[in-house]
């Protein structure tokens, strides 16, 4: 579950937070309320994506939820958001990701893929993807079919890709024009991952000690901010005590 931090929100205010996917454990209606009781809603609205854990109960919860707390999707799992220069494509890459893999592999489905083209034919500007599934391997050697269905229906690749599914956060270096994030590190506890030392395409993943007594190898969980001005983007990532974290302070 990638989100923005509650006490962040207090202070300084979104105009959209966006839920990434992942309610544990199985994306019930008990687990779905109790995990939103306390979301910080944007002040213009706020959104959630679909994920493997939803679709463990059928995506029952999940959709019941949309309309109880997210009635800017309309009863749907993916979404647009769009100014003068920028496009942002929420996904939802889970409800058409094969069941017998568990739901672990984004896909988009044929539906979802003519909407991704019909909505962003002929956009000029930039595009944010946002989506629970990862467009590279973990350690960012690799994209993944997801990445490549996405591109296709673009005909390119986003300029940015914002991701949840895997419990860290890792900043890639820019590959195809894109600049890749998982962050999926609001979600249950996980360590420090040492599959990620000395890759070259990951330029910064979390690694500080959270001081958690319950679970001693628990690194420090966060979200990002985002803020758009013009045709710039600024992301800042700030862990659960809201302390900047990325870009290096």
């Amino acid at each position: 579950m990638a989100h923005f931090h509650a006490l962040e929100q207090a202070k300084q205010p979104a105009d959209y937070t966006i839920h990434l996917g992942d309610v544990y454990y199985a994306g019930a209606s008990p687990d779905e309320s109790r995990d939103f009781a306390n979301w910080p809603a944007g002040g213009r609205g706020q959104f959630t994506l679909n994920s493997n854990h939803e679709m463990y109960s059928g995506a029952f919860g999940y959709f019941q939820e949309l309309g109880l707390r997210f009635p800017l999707q309309q009863g749907t799992s993916y979404f647009s958001l769009r100014n003068a220069n920028w496009l942002i494509l929420g996904l939802d890459t889970a409800y058409w990701s094969d069941k017998y893999k568990l739901y672990m592999d984004g896909a988009l489905g044929d539906a979802q893929t003519a909407w991704l083209k019909a909505t962003a034919s002929g956009w000029q500007g930039k595009i944010m993807l946002l989506s629970h599934h990862q467009g590279y391997s973990i350690d960012g050697s690799a994209t993944t079919p997801l990445y490549g269905e996405v591109t296709a229906a673009l005909g390119r690749a986003p300029d940015y890709w914002y991701w949840g599914h895997l419990h860290n956060v890792i900043c890639y270096q820019p590959r195809n024009g894109m600049l890749g994030r998982c962050v999926g590190h609001g979600a249950i506890p996980y360590g420090p991952a040492s599959i990620l030392d000395g890759k070259p395409q990951v330029a910064w993943a979390e690694t500080r000690s959270a001081d958690d007594s319950q679970y001693p190898q628990r690194v420090l969980n966060g979200f990002i901010r985002l803020e758009l001005n013009g045709m710039a983007l600024t992301e800042t990532l700030y862990d659960e005590n809201g302390q900047r974290r990325w870009p290096l302070p």
